[in-house]
């Protein structure tokens, strides 16, 4: 743990007269013995609840599990801290830690005058992290001397209101153990209750209900989905892992209980393997990859806050070296603003970047859940990455597109198209569908009104695991994918060095009358090709298989492949089977987001605010590459080698043949082979 020495401390002793009268404000530490909740896991140890002021994050006196006040004050007058003291501002937690840390009584009043306009509304998971940033204010002010017994009495009311509502929604059924908001509120309610349990016996109930419901509720759910997440990053960082993160730190300090350390490896796991998936997720260019409700422009400056509070936890380096990478892209702290207080309180520079070299190539996240594949070249600047997903249906931040895949060299060169917009006619028709993945749609065009679309659900009604898994064989069948496969050797092998693959059956995501069977194989080559076999059958040969691939660049014939640009990369596209496909090109502006001959553009959401006269945006996909066997048939073999290379690369020599159920592909020296292919 972080000591100052005791110059530094009689140093920051003398900064003013404000900081003297907030030191000897704080109280030190007593126990108030609860009893274990009902229901509790049994390797949870016994509830000792912190009387001290603060005791959300940090305690007045040193302690095994975080800060003192006094640790935290030594280590702002240090860099890389000091220099970020003046941007505390803005939110009640900023200001109140900038009292803390300096005795600054104009941040102090600030603060008090922001507790009382404080309004609360539980609608979504931004009103759980308000009411964890008015709970922290209330901790962290609480010794301040124009803090007013009446001032606290009245925050108290607010605190427990607004926490009132959140276990009332939660307790209804509005519940669902895979949404973002019963994270938040439950982590909200649970920090309120820390805040006030010794003022307001009600708080001690508050707090007993949230680790009920975490431990029985959240937690057997994370158990699906391990450290990953079926929404975007961006939802799952601000609308759920920002307050969960804080109420785990909260309960370690006011509560004595450490979830990032358990008995039960079953409670915590999902937890240290989540910096893990972050790293993944990241692209070289420090954005994360595009999957569900998320826009192309998504940073992993979101995921900042999260990496400090994993590298202090578990001493981990990978995180530390992105948390490291995020700071020197952004030239700050990386935080965003409003979330500057949590680099004062969880940020460690004892712990050592450790540097990316040392992860493998290939990496699958949650088999059976989420279904997360992540193959890549190397893990430097100039290297690729390609992601693939085959999962569940969870909830309505997710998307219809399973099966889909992106490709990063230098920038993307295989993109998920369109733009995020919840309510806009865009997400409805194009961007939630699977018609702007880089996927295999089925359309029939007997039916004017079908768009080639997989199984749309909605279902958010599931209240514990239980209640989700018994979805999966009853309406409305949430089972949307499996990875059969993950490097079986009976099923495939390679002449190569480097041979990766998975095996994903994607016909559950598509409505058992047009689609009978649908495998997609995707292979790693010698770390530089992937192939792509689609086996696919329908329930009529009139129904259409259209294999797509979208793009910011026009793609371009090459003799018998296609080229794409982008980002000082080409990706060579090369179709095997069929040995001539009928190959269109659909995009350019006005036709973006083409639909059945119909432009969803995302020009006309509301959220993108476009301005008179724009035009679209590459990033976002503006182009697409549509392959299909020339003539109708029920069973559908698609072979296919996507290369991302440098710019004057050659597209590899490559070859197909498919006989007695044995596909053979040779990608220059290398023979791949896959059993038991259907043609």
């Amino acid at each position: 743990m972080f000591r100052p020495s005791l110059k530094v401390i009689r140093r920051l002793a003398l900064v003013g007269a404000g900081l003297i009268a907030a030191a000897t404000a704080l109280a030190g530490c007593e126990r108030a013995a609860v009893r274990p909740p009902a229901g509790g896991a049994a390797s949870a140890p016994k509830l000792e609840l912190q009387t001290c002021r603060p005791r959300l994050f940090l305690r007045p006196e040193p302690w095994a599990g975080g800060l003192s006040v006094a640790e935290l004050r030594a280590r702002a007058a240090e860099s890389p801290f000091k220099e970020r003291v003046k941007s505390l501002r803005t939110t009640l937690a900023n200001l109140a830690i900038k009292w803390l840390i300096t005795g600054d009584e104009a941040a102090a009043g600030e603060c008090l005058a922001g507790m009382h306009k404080w309004s609360y509304g539980v609608a979504d998971s931004e009103d759980g992290v308000q009411l964890i940033d008015l709970a922290l204010a209330y901790d962290w002010l609480f010794g301040w001397s124009g803090f007013a017994e009446a001032d606290k009495r009245a925050v108290e009311k607010k605190l427990l209101a607004a926490a009132g509502k959140c276990r009332e929604e939660l307790s209804g059924k509005g519940a669902h153990v895979y949404h973002t908001r019963m994270y938040a509120w439950c982590a909200a309610l649970g920090v309120a209750g820390l805040a006030i349990h010794d003022r307001q016996p009600a708080g001690r109930g508050l707090f007993r209900f949230s680790q009920e419901y975490y431990q029985g509720r959240l937690v057997p759910a994370r158990r699906v989905q391990g450290g990953t997440w079926h929404c975007g990053p961006l939802y799952a960082m601000n609308a759920m892992m920002l307050p969960l993160l804080q109420y785990l730190e909260a309960v370690k300090s006011a509560a004595g209980l450490d979830w990032f350390h358990t008995a039960d490896p079953a409670e915590g796991d999902w937890l240290r393997e989540m910096p893990e998936f972050m790293v993944w997720l990241t692209q070289p260019d420090l954005r994360t990859v595009n999957y569900a409700d998320l826009t192309e422009r998504a940073p992993a400056k979101h995921f900042r806050f999260a990496l400090d509070i994993f590298a202090k936890e578990y001493r981990d380096g990978h995180a530390a070296e992105l948390a490291r990478r995020i700071s020197e892209q952004y030239q700050t702290s990386g935080y965003h603003a409003e979330w500057l207080y949590l680099f004062f309180a969880f940020h460690d520079p004892k712990v050592a970047p450790r540097p990316f070299d040392d992860l493998p190539t290939f990496r699958v996240f949650s088999r059976e859940g989420t279904g997360h594949v992540f193959f890549r070249s190397d893990w430097s600047a100039g290297g690729t990455l390609v992601h693939f997903r085959c999962g569940d249906y969870f909830d309505d931040h997710g998307h219809f597109d399973q099966g889909g895949f992106t490709i990063f060299r230098r920038g993307q060169l295989a993109l998920k198209s369109g733009f995020y917009d919840f309510a806009s006619d865009h997400r409805k028709h194009y961007y939630q569908q699977a018609i702007s993945a880089n996927a295999v749609i089925f359309q029939d065009p007997r039916d004017p009104a079908d768009e080639g679309g997989q199984r749309n659900l909605h279902y958010q009604e599931a209240a514990t695991l239980q209640d989700y898994l018994q979805r999966k064989t009853s309406p409305p069948f949430v089972e949307t994918g499996n990875l059969l496969a993950v490097g079986d050797p009976a099923r495939a092998s390679s002449t190569g060095k480097d041979f990766h693959f998975v095996t994903a059956d994607l016909a559950p995501a598509w409505d058992a009358g047009k689609v009978k069977r649908y495998l997609r194989h995707l292979a790693w080559v010698d770390r530089k090709h992937l192939l792509v076999i689609d086996e696919t059958e329908t329930a009529a040969p009139e129904i259409r298989a259209r294999w797509l691939l979208h793009s910011s660049a026009e793609p371009a014939p090459d003799g018998p492949a296609w080229q794409v640009r982008a980002g000082g990369a080409v990706l060579h596209v090369r179709p095997l089977l069929p040995e001539k496909p009928k190959a269109t090109v659909i995009g350019g502006e006005g036709r973006e987001c083409d639909v059945n001959g119909v432009n969803w553009t995302y020009l006309a959401a509301r959220k993108y605010n476009a301005k008179p006269g724009a035009r679209p945006d590459p990033a976002l996909g503006l182009w697409r590459l549509e392959l299909e066997h020339p003539e109708p048939a029920a069973r559908r073999l698609f072979v296919t080698v996507l290369t991302a290379d440098d710019p004057g690369s050659a597209a590899p020599a490559a070859s197909a043949r498919l006989q007695d159920g044995t596909l053979t592909v040779t990608i220059g020296a290398t023979t791949v082979t896959f059993n038991k292919i259907e043609p």
